[in-house]
């Protein structure tokens, strides 16, 4: 401008600051100050809208503080749009304070003032504050237009009060106001969300439609958005149609609401054509668009299609958020699919984000099945750096594996980590310790941990002495193993089933059947409800050894419980022999490992016990 002779003005500042130029605009506002170029109010409130529009309300404040140094004053604009970034930057105290303030200034409020508050505070979710405002708009000679009620109705829709929104809408209609299509596209998304998805579709169809009020492309999604979440995805295909045919055109929203549809119904090739349709007809895919996909084909299973679809998002500067990136690392964890889990991760640091607890998790549980123990130990350290809490399952699913490779060293780091952090008390770490060695068969290193977990005065977890003692059991060292029962009631820790379970296990495996069945009747002297497993290994040890007779009574337990039909009538060695089949089973079908005959039987003996 300066070269052709042309004197740039305060116009000049505000049109920089409106198309986002900050820099450039800053530069040339030092040029005015020398120039000695006056500012007016305009073009303080074009600054001040601009800060308030992105959130930045310490520096729009700023700007409002230093207009009376430039001999310049505030006027209703002003006030207007520092009130309006209040509430839209969630500030609802400061702006209902500073809403106090300008009621002292003369000519500081008008009617969108008030519409402006009544829009923060309605997003709130306080109605009754909403309601107050409005008497007092009236008591300021300012009466409700259009905009007032709909941001009122939308704050009943949002609260799902939808009898009282229809009732504001007739008060609306009764004092002359003509709805526009933003009230009603509130009120469709009020019933949507009430599940009234009917409803919704009667007032789009009647009374938006064939009232001849133009229908925009929110609320052709709104519409679509209710179809979705009621599971008619072809009245979702008719309404993008209707769109079309009533040159409404979609936009990434709408081909997003379809695309969401078709992907829940597992149509992954009809969402791969909605992708292709919306670059044909030059919409751009947005982030929404792209995660979609990749969660839809990493749930299938298609993992090199979605880590695709990934390097297409950004071959296309649409930088992949949070959520996207977690759907991929827990998919690619899940299907120990380690090395795209640890790229995928490795991107993600490098886009300065960190993946969520739910992700660090897979990916933890996925490196120690590969017995890549080192780099779950690296991830779990990451997860602890990036100010995550891991979980103390991660620790102990680490000592376990540690243990079962023979790095015992490695565990007791583990251990000692997981203590100093606080993750879990004391006893629990150095119990973790116990519980690995004795699963991988290391039950007197075990031993050794348990006592100085006894002698530093701390009482092991029930989870710890039922592993030693299916450790012990295991080697046929049962009399240790009820000593250790001895040694939980002693400490005033409660026996479960499990543990239960374990010994009389441990002792049927060594054929002291007696000795069992004395511990099945303390289990339920105890009122321990025995399982399957109970039922299923003392049927078996008793068939096994042939006393037949000393299982009569746990026969008849099993029988009244409903586990087995009951066949009194029949000689007992048929009966134990037909629970045992029947039990073992129950037992595969909790597995699901049951063929479809046994399945055939189970259903035949339930309708001849009723």
């Amino acid at each position: 401008m300066l070269v052709v002779g042309i004197n740039p003005d305060v116009v000049t500042y505000s049109a920089l600051i409106n198309e986002g130029m900050v820099t450039q605009a800053e530069q040339f506002k030092q040029y005015m100050s020398r120039m000695k170029i006056s500012f007016d109010v305009a073009s303080f409130n074009c600054i001040i809208d601009f800060y308030c529009t992105r959130g930045n309300m310490h520096e729009a404040f700023s700007v409002y503080d230093n207009m009376h140094r430039y001999g310049c004053s505030p006027n209703v604009d002003t006030y207007r749009n520092l009130l309006r970034g209040l509430c839209k930057g969630g500030y609802l105290v400061q702006a209902k304070e500073f809403m106090a303030c300008l009621v002292d200034i003369p000519y500081a409020i008008d009617q969108e003032t008030f519409n402006a508050l009544l829009l923060g505070i309605c997003k709130d979710g306080t109605l009754d504050e909403a309601l107050d405002l409005c008497e007092k708009m009236v008591t300021s000679n300012f009466l409700p237009d259009i905009h007032t009620y709909t941001v009122l109705l939308s704050g009943f829709c949002r609260k799902g009060k939808i009898v009282p929104a229809i009732i504001l809408l007739q008060m609306m209609l009764e004092k002359g106001f003509v709805p526009d299509i933003v009230t009603y596209t509130c009120l469709l998304n009020g019933l949507i969300k009430e599940g009234q998805v009917k409803v919704a579709s009667y007032l789009f169809q009647e009374i938006i439609c064939k009232e001849g009020m133009y229908a925009d492309c929110i609320a052709y999604n709104s519409m679509m958005n209710g179809y979705l979440k009621a599971g008619m995805i072809h009245k979702v295909d008719m309404t993008i149609r209707d769109m079309h045919h009533n040159e409404v055109y979609p936009n990434p929203a709408s081909y997003n609401i379809l695309m969401h549809g078709h992907i829940k119904k597992g149509h992954l090739s009809r969402s791969v054509y909605l992708y292709k349709d919306m670059v044909r007809k030059g919409i751009r895919p947005n982030n929404v668009t792209y995660r979609l996909l990749i969660h839809g084909f990493s749930k299938h299973g298609m993992t090199e299609i979605a880590i695709k679809f990934l390097d297409k998002m950004v071959l296309e500067r649409i930088y992949p958020d949070r959520l996207t990136f977690d759907v991929l690392i827990t998919v690619c964890s899940e299907k120990s699919r380690m090395s795209n889990a640890l790229q995928l991760f490795n991107c993600m640091k490098r886009l300065y984000m960190s993946p969520s607890s739910k992700a660090y998790s897979a990916m933890i549980n996925g490196l120690i099945r590969k017995n890549w123990l080192q780099q779950s130990c690296d991830v779990l350290r990451d997860m602890v750096e990036s100010g995550l809490e891991p979980n103390h399952t991660h620790y102990i699913a680490l000592i376990n594996a540690k243990c079962r490779l023979g790095d015992i060293n490695g565990a007791f780091r583990l251990k000692e980590e997981m203590a100093a952090l606080g993750v879990v008390p004391a006893e629990v770490a150095e119990s973790s310790i116990v519980r690995g060695l004795s699963k991988c068969g290391k039950v007197e290193e075990g031993i050794i941990v348990f006592c100085s977990i006894i002698r530093a005065g701390m009482v092991p977890t029930i989870a710890t002495f039922t592993t030693l003692m299916h450790g012990l059991c295991k080697e046929g060292k049962i009399a240790d193993a009820l000593h250790l029962k001895g040694s939980m009631e002693l400490y005033g820790l409660k026996i479960d089933v499990v543990t239960y379970n374990v010994l009389i296990t441990g002792l049927c495996n060594n054929q002291c059947v007696s000795d069992a069945l004395d511990l099945y009747e303390e289990m339920k002297s105890k009122q321990l409800r025995p399982n399957i497993t109970t039922y299923t290994t003392m049927i078996g040890a008793i068939c096994a050894t042939g006393r037949i007779l000393e299982g009569q009574k746990l026969l008849n337990d099993i029988e009244d419980r409903g586990f087995v039909p009951s066949y009194k009538d029949q000689i007992l060695e048929w009966r134990m022999e037909n629970a045992m089949r029947r039990l073992n089973i129950i037992r595969n079908c909790r597995k699901e490992i049951t063929s479809k005959n046994e399945v055939e039987l189970l259903h035949a003996d339930h309708e001849s016990m009723h």
